[in-house]
């Protein structure tokens, strides 16, 4: 922050216009503020502070009085700043609340405090903004601490050193704290000693738990007791520390640990060598033990030599029969044809016609007696049968002639059908030319209303559009409004996130 021109007008002491340029007094790098007391020096920086935060460090913001008490009525207070924030070059006028005359009638009327936000862009002053919440929130950013953190960091409270000076011992160190803003390093030291107590529980823990390893230790070992952690008790000899003792102690064990894995290796040998032995010996008596029975076996067939001789002239014999028992089979199989060939023609004769009804099937059309036909030798059944067939032939002649007629019935049968609902419709067709005119009637008073709608349409449709335009720009307007707040909210929290930042980076 730089500032370069301050100007108070019916400000504090000062019943006139006062202008400080900061600038010239700034040439030399720093400047001194001195005068009697009471002259003013106190209120140009309360102007600095108002002119940026729209309000005054200490009791006399409490008073909430800034106006001049020997300023003319006519004369509004204010205050005009310009300064540089993060590169910007701005000016600020602020006026506080404060009582007039009335431009009309008697009395005085209370004029509410103003601000104007101002840029230098390109040679000239834009307006930023007028409203003070809106030149707050621009500012604050820029400025990177809030009023209270200015006031105690950049401008010196000496209302406060004054109240100090006047307070007892024991309210010397709270009004300090509060004058300073000690109470962070209190914060951090209550810290300290809570993470101190924290971590001497933790190494009173530590050195439990270091205890109880090294017994477990000792116990596992099975050696002398150690030192416990604290270095109190008898001494282990040359290890003077619990962690050199472990550590000679997993020496020794790891020496053990390869003698005990050596011998479990030799151990491992001969297991194998016996192993193998023990297969070696399985198998030979495994094959002691095929051939004695190979032997008994040998023995028991010279003792069964004379059946066997049998045996086998049977097995001979039995070769002699098994070749003629493909031909027994070919005569068995034959013979079963013929059987079942003549109960074939056995049924087929009896299910000639005119079997059962003497005179009746071919006997009747001459061509074979009634029941001659069951003792008819094969050759005339046949030429009977050629002779049946022939005259089946000709009646298959006259199967299309019955079928051309049964189509022609058909035909008939659904020309009459036809017939029957033509005579219907034509009676429908004769009750609807009866209700022709008065459904004509209504059809007239149907076209009359739609061309009434018809010249009404181009109106309907007009208003229809101007609906749903408003509809249109309602939802958009809506839109806008939810968008418009999100956008706010946001910039909100972004500014606040900016703020909180600004001042942990202070």
């Amino acid at each position: 922050m730089r500032p370069h021109r301050l100007g108070l007008t019916a400000f504090g002491p000062f019943a006139g216009t006062v202008e400080v340029d900061l600038d010239a007094l700034a040439g030399n790098g720093l400047f001194l503020l001195h005068g009697e007391t009471g002259a003013g020096k106190t209120t140009l920086l309360d102007g600095l502070g108002f002119a940026l935060y729209g309000t005054v460090p200490g009791e006399r913001q409490k008073a909430k009085r800034l106006r001049s008490d020997h300023a003319p009525a006519d004369l509004r207070t204010s205050v005009q700043l310009e300064v540089t924030l993060a590169g910007r070059r701005l000016r600020i006028t602020r006026s506080p609340m404060q009582e007039r005359r009335k431009t009309r009638g008697e009395g005085v009327t209370t004029e509410q405090a103003k601000v104007l936000l101002e840029e230098h862009v390109a040679g000239r002053w834009l307006t930023v903004s007028t409203r003070i919440d809106e030149a707050a929130a621009e500012l604050d950013p820029l400025l990177g601490m809030s009023a209270e953190q200015f006031f105690q960091v950049v401008l010196l409270p000496q209302g406060e050193f004054a109240q100090f000076l006047r307070a007892k011992s024991d309210k010397r160190g709270e009004l300090l704290e509060q004058l300073f803003g000690t109470a962070r390093f209190g914060a951090v030291e209550d810290w300290l000693i809570g993470l101190r107590i924290a971590t001497g529980r933790d190494v009173d823990a530590g050195r439990e738990q270091l205890e109880l390893l090294l017994a477990r230790l000792d116990q596992a070992a099975s050696v002398g007791e150690p030192v416990p952690a604290d270095g109190a008790g008898p001494d282990p000899g040359p290890g003077d520390d619990p962690v050199g003792w472990a550590r000679s102690l997993l020496t020794e064990a790891g020496g053990r640990a390869a003698a005990r894995r050596a011998g479990v290796e030799r151990a491992e040998l001969v297991r194998r060598d016996s192993r193998a032995r023990n297969e070696a010996a399985e198998q030979l008596l495994s094959r002691q033990r095929r051939r004695a029975a190979a032997v008994h076996r040998s023995v028991a067939l010279a003792g069964q030599a004379p059946g066997l001789a049998a045996l086998g002239k049977e097995l001979r014999a039995a070769g002699r029969a098994a070749a003629l028992q493909t031909a027994f089979s070919d005569l068995t199989a034959r013979t079963t044809a013929a059987t079942t060939a003549a109960t074939a023609e056995q049924v087929a004769r009896a299910e000639l016609p005119g079997a059962g009804v003497p005179g009746a099937g071919l006997a009747g059309a001459g061509l074979l007696g009634a029941g001659a036909h069951r003792d008819a030798p094969p050759a005339l059944l046949r030429d009977r049968a050629q002779a049946f067939r022939e005259r089946s032939g000709a009646l298959d002649g006259l199967r299309g002639v019955a079928d051309s007629l049964a189509e022609e019935l058909a035909v008939v049968a659904a020309a009459t059908e036809e017939a029957a609902l033509a005579g219907a419709t034509a009676a429908r067709c004769a009750a609807q030319l009866d209700e022709l005119p008065a459904r004509l009637q209504r059809a007239q008073g149907a076209v009359d209303q739609a061309r009434a709608a018809a010249v009404q349409f181009p109106a309907t449709s007009a208003e229809l559009a101007r609906l749903k335009v408003a509809v249109a720009d309602g939802q958009a307007r809506a839109g806008a409004r939810a968008e418009r707040a999100t956008a706010a909210a946001a910039l909100l929290a972004a500014r606040e996130r900016a703020v909180a930042l600004q001042e942990r980076a202070q």
